[in-house]
């Protein structure tokens, strides 16, 4: 019986471009396996890229720092910010993607705000922060977005969370209120040191760790995500996040940082296990160090070290 090979792209970032590994097989026997690099060099808007997300049409988007690409297979095709023309980005430094429910994308910028972009008609709904008023984002420096079980999108950014319905078009800020019980909140206490180290990529590693806090406790009532340091070897600094998420078993702790590796299955919590990965790698070329402490529905702690800057030291 003949059977026609599979073709699987499996995708993942890296700080200079982005890899596709290609493999194929058939019923009986393994094809090669291909790894594919992607750079500038080869239509890429910008080397460095933040996320990849693959459509079930298998048309690949990539975020990075210069703006949006698209890749077909073949061609890149590239969105930027053009402030003559209103259907552009908001800005060109595209940190994440979300893919909606309803097929459309959001686009979360540090210093653009964030925009919604329909595949289907290739536009662009552009929200961002308005001086004086109140349907507006509490400001332009959007870390990241998330859509609800209502179809919702909830979005953080540096000074809070706003919840944006994309139906009226309202928003709906939420601040710190240590009289609230029920608002965002924290220990209050806590100074994240100064370190030595490249923004970009530093960013990208609190965004991972803060994202992977947030998607591991979805079914606590009340998630409690705390980011913190603590005093470091000679002139070093050591950074956590910690949550009261689902936690892991630590006797699997060594596929934690592995690509591709999971501890918990598909069907509970989505993504591919690349997280931890780039995390250790980023961190590792910044000469730190990554470790992570948890129990099993007790949550779990991901400690990161970093040089401190002169300015902290």
């Amino acid at each position: 019986m003949n059977m026609k090979p599979l073709s699987i792209r499996i995708l993942t970032a890296v700080c200079m471009g982005f890899f596709m590994l290609r493999t194929a097989f058939a019923s009986t026997v393994d094809q090669p396996v291909k790894f594919e690099h992607f750079t500038v060099k080869d239509g890429l808007v910008d080397d460095m890229v933040f996320q990849v997300l693959q459509s079930k049409s298998g048309l690949i988007r990539i975020s990075t720092g210069g703006g949006l690409s698209k890749f077909d297979g073949s061609e890149f095709t590239t969105y930027v910010h053009d402030p003559k023309n209103s259907n552009s980005l908001n800005s060109n430094y595209v940190g994440t993607m979300r893919k909606a429910s309803d097929g459309t994308l959001w686009l979360s910028m540090w210093g653009g705000g964030l925009d919604k972009f329909n595949p289907a008609t290739e536009t662009f709904t552009h929200y961002r922060h308005i001086k004086g008023d109140s349907n507006s984002l509490m400001t332009d420096l959007v870390n990241a977005s998330f859509e609800d079980s209502k179809g919702v999108i909830r979005v953080a950014h540096d000074k809070g969370l706003d919840r944006l319905d994309p139906q009226t078009g309202s928003i709906k800020h939420y601040l710190p209120d240590p009289n609230n019980p029920g608002s965002i909140s924290g220990p209050g206490n806590q100074i994240i040191p100064v370190v030595s180290g490249d923004t970009a990529m530093l960013r990208m590693v609190l965004v991972n760790l803060i994202e992977n806090a947030v998607k591991f406790t979805r079914p606590r009532k009340k998630a409690c995500i705390e980011i913190g340091s603590l005093p470091g070897r000679n002139a070093e600094a050591v950074i956590f996040v910690r949550d009261n998420g689902v936690g892991f078993d630590m006797a699997y702790d060594d596929k934690l940082f592995g690509v591709f590796q999971r501890l918990h299955r598909t069907d509970e919590f989505e993504g591919i296990g690349i997280g931890p990965a780039n995390v250790r790698r980023i961190i590792t070329r910044h000469g730190g160090q990554v470790r992570a402490e948890a129990k099993v529905e007790q949550g779990a702690t991901f400690y990161f070290s970093l040089p401190r800057s002169v300015q902290g030291a």
